[in-house]
């Protein structure tokens, strides 16, 4: 039976008809049969299809997280636009960081005018100067003027204070006749928690520890903290010691709105120095010094109109032995603790800035009005700044004005007129100018070589008592000078 089915079969399909298909039994498995082209083409449709799922399913994932991670920054203080010719005296966190500085001083090296004082190295009391007067060179944290009311001080700032690791921003504006040295506390707005620590080792046993620690929650709440803890040995000459530091803020921040608290302090400890005879050696200096503040602001000095509502204490405290005091116990005697408002507003559109506001001071029951204001207008051609600030708590009136102007892509006119009026000791008014002027020649699309004049009429100029206690203030006269 075999044998008569298969002829049968095959004269069937030769005849161009299909062969009834045998019915398999039940236990048997049928597999279709398909061509080579069918199965590449369904292959790669699939394949296809799973890899745009998978780009889909990224992209969403990525979008997602990046909605659910960042958060409103918080507020920051307004920043004046730099006229310079080139680069601006401007650092971000980043080149903060890769800039080797560890405190102001180290910045102002660079800036023509400006020169820096110190006897030791990292932990030693270290001082500004501009057109040779100490007083000239001032600093503002978060838009607050940053002095301690230190009693050694006597007008002229402690640059080793201010730790540059706490920053994200730092702009030096060059005025006629001042310094203004403008910085940004570091700010983090991501809900993944953020941390770091630095290690630092080098000459003289210098070691330091820094650590970081920053996370944004929920709707807009935010914490951050930072530390450094820095130690020196010097047994040779002295001038050694240790320094720590520490910066904490706590806030709320979303949309234009935005609340929070910062502290931040410094607790220096330094050994006596030998200096050379007939002069006795520079006294050993324990002092701490801190600023904390609360802040409302609404909108970004950046971007638009905005206001800023702030109320501040600074404080001082050191030791009763470095006070030349008669006390016989080494507890920490607090000199002065300041309290300080601040309102401030502005607007920024296109290429007009405006700004203004009041800032009060509280010291020992008595206080103090400082109003200021600020204008700018820059274009890609011409642009013009212009500063003025009055002081009642030491009578003394500022400001500035200051233009650029590029007539050609590779020429760049700079120059600056201001004013300083002051009080001498004896209530005497002194009223000082100073100017500078640059030209500029752009060697290549990001490259300029460029120099000037700057000078001041006669001055009254206030010592770094820091150093030595028997410097005193008085009038020098007129002095300019040239820089590259």
């Amino acid at each position: 039976m075999a044998g008569a089915v298969l002829p049968l079969t095959l004269a069937v399909a030769q005849q161009g008809g299909a062969p009834p298909r045998p019915r398999a039994p039940s236990d048997t498995l049928v597999i279709e049969a398909t061509s080579a082209r069918d199965t590449t083409k369904r292959d790669s449709t699939a394949r296809s299809d799973s890899a745009k799922r998978a780009a889909f399913l990224k992209d969403s994932l990525e979008k997602f997280r990046a909605g659910d991670t960042l958060r409103a920054p918080f507020a920051h203080a307004e920043n004046p636009r730099s006229l310079d010719i080139g680069a601006p005296f401007t650092w971000n966190r980043e080149q903060l960081m890769q800039s080797g500085a560890q405190t102001l001083a180290d910045l102002l090296e660079s800036v023509p005018g400006a020169s820096g004082f110190r006897t030791a190295w990292l932990v030693d009391q270290q001082t500004g100067a501009y057109l040779g007067d100490f007083a000239r060179v001032r600093v503002f944290v978060d838009g607050l003027p940053f002095h301690p009311p230190d009693r050694d001080g006597h007008g002229v700032l402690d640059l080793t204070a201010i730790q540059l690791w706490q920053f994200e921003q730092a702009t030096i504006e060059r005025g006629a006749t001042e310094l203004r040295i403008y910085l940004r506390s570091w700010r983090y707005d991501k809900t993944i928690a953020a941390s770091r620590v630095d290690v630092f080792t080098g000459d003289q046993d210098a070691n330091t520890f820094r650590g970081y620690f920053a996370q944004r929650f929920g709707p807009g709440l935010g914490i951050q903290a930072a530390g450094e803890n820095l130690s020196l040995s010097n047994t040779r000459t002295g001038g050694d010691g240790a320094r720590r530091a520490g910066m904490v803020r706590v806030g709320w921040a979303r949309g234009r709105w935005s609340i929070d608290v910062t502290h931040q302090f410094s607790d220096n400890n330094r050994n006596s120095q030998a200096r050379k005879l007939p002069l006795g050696a520079i006294p050993a200096w324990d002092a701490a010094a801190s600023q904390g503040y609360a802040r409302v602001a609404w909108g970004d000095p950046d971007d638009g109109p905005w206001v800023q509502a702030l109320a501040a204490t600074t404080a001082y405290a050191q030791q009763s032995s470095a006070l030349n005091a008669t006390l016989t116990d080494t507890n920490r005697v607090f000199d002065r603790r300041n309290a300080m408002y601040a309102l401030q507003a502005g607007t920024a559109w296109g290429a007009l800035r405006v700004s203004g506001g009041m800032r009060w001071i509280s010291s020992r029951g008595t206080s103090f009005a400082s109003p200021q204001a600020r204008a700018s207008y820059e274009l890609p051609w011409i642009a013009v700044q212009a500063y003025g600030e009055r002081s009642t708590e030491d009578s003394t009136t500022r400001g500035d004005v200051s233009v650029r102007v590029l007539p050609r892509p590779w020429l760049a006119i700079a120059g600056s007129y201001g004013l300083l009026n002051i009080n001498d000791t004896i209530g005497r008014r002194v009223r000082g100018t100073g100017w500078r002027g640059e030209l500029g020649l752009r060697v290549r699309p990001e490259l300029w070589l460029s120099g000037g004049v700057l000078g001041r009429d006669s001055a009254f100029v206030r010592p770094a008592t820091r150093y030595d206690s028997t410097f005193t203030a008085t009038m020098v006269p007129s002095a300019q000078g040239t820089f590259v």
